[in-house]
């Protein structure tokens, strides 16, 4: 048998067992293989698990403040998260208007040292909350409420809380809903080529036609451009759901014209950050020039023109949420209100349907 050996007048087993040597000697030949066999049928002992020492700041949660409780998500979930980056904004500040930004405001009406279990309690967010009811939409509510559950989620992981606090959805309005006219979209595009903005000219024209984000123009790049399709892949758009447009002519002109007007190596319009001060400043020389343009137009209100544009002649709502990039077609829906002669067509049917005779409900 392996492991014995003749040892003088006597019999050696020499075997290995969980690591250890064995080395033993018998008289006997019969009892080194007997005991030979007991060692290799032996398991070894299962090594006790080591106890997981705490993390440093598994170790300080309990006393974490807001802001240190912030500063982490903020790291973990959003401005240090690569898959997050993406999704953002080309310059910081801009970014600051996302998630970090509204978990921020929250931050600083509770105060940087406030203890993270405090201001997570149903008591302080529900003060929160209904502050900001009376001052903003039920939509920027929602989305602080979303910023407040992201922190509340983390506070629950490292133990500072046992349950998330009690957030109640708002009621969403309808929202900025300003769209030109094609006698306003003509003058604002021929207003810019007259100043000799014509990069601008045709991003707007680009953004009335496609129905882009301004921040997804800004996106796009060259290669997103496949003859007259334009391809919006997840990293361009607001929402990561991607879309594939055939491009009408008067688009396809816009971008042909933005190869002679800018370089090539980018995109299109990768000068055009909605933020960047050169396109504030010329939309604030527009509304003084067009005093009909009022506060309540802005560079994004062309993509509100298009969908409005789309409903109006016909085309049906799902068929606007592919083109527009609505997540939930809900968001689509808030046009249907646009599209007068499909409700009149509505009001027809029902009346060849139920014939009567409105006399009869007379005094």
């Amino acid at each position: 048998m392996k492991g014995i050996y003749p040892n003088g007048s006597g019999w050696r087993v020499k075997v290995t067992v969980a690591g250890q040597k064995i080395d033993r000697t018998f008289s006997q030949r019969d009892e080194a293989e007997k005991y030979a066999a007991e060692c290799r049928q032996k398991k070894p002992d299962p090594e006790p698990v080591p106890p997981i020492a705490p993390a440093s700041f598994l170790r300080q949660a309990p006393g974490l403040t807001i802001g240190q409780l912030y500063r982490r998500v903020d790291d973990k979930r959003w401005t240090g998260n690569p898959a997050h980056k993406s999704a953002r904004y080309a310059d910081g500040k801009t970014a600051r208007k996302a998630s970090t930004g509204n978990a921020l405001r929250y931050v600083e009406w509770c105060g940087d040292t406030m203890p993270a279990a405090e201001a997570l309690s149903d008591v302080t967010v529900t003060r929160f909350l209904r502050e900001y009811d009376a001052k903003v939409s039920g939509n920027t509510v929602n989305h602080y409420s979303a910023a407040i559950s992201a922190l509340a989620k983390e506070a629950v992981h490292l133990g500072i809380i046992a349950r998330k606090p009690e957030m109640h959805k708002r009621a969403v309005g309808a929202g900025r809903m300003r769209w030109f006219t094609d006698e306003e979209v003509r003058a604002i595009i021929e207003t810019c080529q007259a100043w000799k903005f014509d990069r601008h000219a045709a991003l707007f024209t680009f953004l009335v036609i496609m129905g882009c984000r301004p921040i997804e123009a800004y996106r796009l790049k060259w290669a997103s451009f496949k003859g007259q399709m334009c391809d919006l892949d997840g990293t361009i758009t607001k929402n990561t759901t991607p879309r594939c447009l055939r491009m009408p002519e008067a688009a396809s002109a816009a971008v042909e014209a933005m190869g002679e007007l800018s370089e090539r190596n980018q995109g299109p319009f990768t000068w055009a950050h909605p933020g960047l001060p050169a396109t504030r400043d010329l939309w604030g020389k527009l509304r003084e020039h067009l005093s009909w343009l009022g506060d309540d137009a802005v560079v994004y209100t062309f993509r509100h023109t298009c969908a409005t544009r789309l409903v109006q002649n016909g085309v049906e709502i799902p068929r606007v949420q592919i083109w527009m990039g609505h997540k939930c077609i809900n968001q689509t829906l808030r046009y249907a209100k646009y599209a007068p002669a499909h409700m009149a067509e509505c009001s027809s049917i029902m009346n060849d349907l139920l014939p009567i005779d409105a006399r009869r409900y007379g005094r």
